[in-house]
Order: structure tokens, then C-alpha cells, then sequence
């Protein structure tokens, strides 16, 4: 690992059913990725079969972030298996994402919804280079999950264009 980073773990479901299960961890080497791996895989998850609040979920990460450490880069990773059906319309927060300058990434598990990888690109994804990664449900959701954090912390060298860190 070359440089260091500041994780938090919030879990969500509902408009008013969220929390920071994990507080902000700093990790910069190997081992301490693993024990933050370690924790977030033992971290119970607190609600189940709930409503989805993604606006609120957005928000809440703003807040988390805002009141956090200070990072040169902030990303807020969503994980969720189906569209927001309650609270806020989830393209309220993108003004504070903008003035944030925060990379909203998504990781959808598919089970039930049409086409959720579609919804996650059209209302959750935010800035240039944001990406969907697809779980064909929960079984596959360890693997994916890997994939996108490997995704998100290895630097990406292409003839796409500039580096934005």
C-alpha cells in the first residue's frame, strides 16, 4: 500500500434506519487492511429486509465525511440490492457531492430488482470515472466486493487520461 487511508463503515436501510457501525480506522499497511477486513466481515448487520433510503445514505456518508479526517480523496461506496423506494429523491445530494467533490461507486446485488446495475448508473453513481459493479446476489456479493475495493485503491494507469486522485 503507498499512501494511507481513513475508512468508516455506515450501514443503512430506511429514511431513519442508519448508523456508523465502524468508526473512522486508519490503514496503511497490509496488515491493517486486514484487520479492518476482519472487523467489517464480523460487524453484524443490523437491519434486514427494510426499505431503501438512498438519498439519506448519501447524506449521512456527507455528513460522516465532512466531520472526519481531512482526505485529498473521498469516495463513498453504496452497496445495495434494490432502488430507493422511500424518503428523498436520490439526486438531492448531488449538489453537496459536487461542492464535496465526492465519488459516489456502487455495487449492485442483483436478487430481485430489473436491471438494478442500470438504476444504480442513472440515479446513483456520481463523477467523472464513478462505476457500478454487478453481484449476482449474496452469494457472489465477497467477491465483487473485493474486486471493487481493488478497483478503487489501485491506481489506474491507461491511455484513458489524466489520474484523478
Amino acid at each position: 500500500m503507498d499512501q494511507a487511508a481513513q475508512i468508516t463503515l455506515l450501514q443503512w436501510s430506511g429514511a431513519s434506519r442508519h448508523r456508523q457501525t465502524i468508526t473512522w480506522t486508519h490503514v496503511s499497511d497490509r496488515a491493517q487492511v486486514a484487520a479492518l477486513a476482519d472487523r467489517i466481515v464480523s460487524d453484524p448487520r443490523v437491519w434486514r429486509n427494510f426499505s431503501m433510503a438512498v438519498a439519506e445514505a448519501l447524506e449521512l456518508s456527507l455528513d460522516a465525511l465532512a466531520s472526519g479526517p481531512d482526505c485529498r480523496r473521498r469516495v463513498i461506496d453504496v452497496s445495495g440490492d434494490g432502488v430507493s423506494n422511500e424518503g428523498l429523491s436520490p439526486h438531492g445530494p448531488k449538489g453537496r457531492l459536487n461542492v464535496m467533490q465526492v465519488t459516489v461507486n456502487a455495487l449492485a446485488i442483483e436478487k430481485d430488482a430489473a436491471d438494478l446495475v442500470a438504476w444504480f448508473y442513472e440515479n446513483l453513481i456520481h463523477r467523472d470515472g464513478a462505476f457500478v459493479i454487478n453481484a449476482s446476489g449474496f452469494a457472489d456479493f465477497p467477491e465483487q466486493i473485493r474486486s471493487k475495493l481493488q478497483r478503487e485503491t489501485t491506481r489506474q494507469i491507461s491511455a484513458l487520461g489524466p489520474v484523478r486522485t
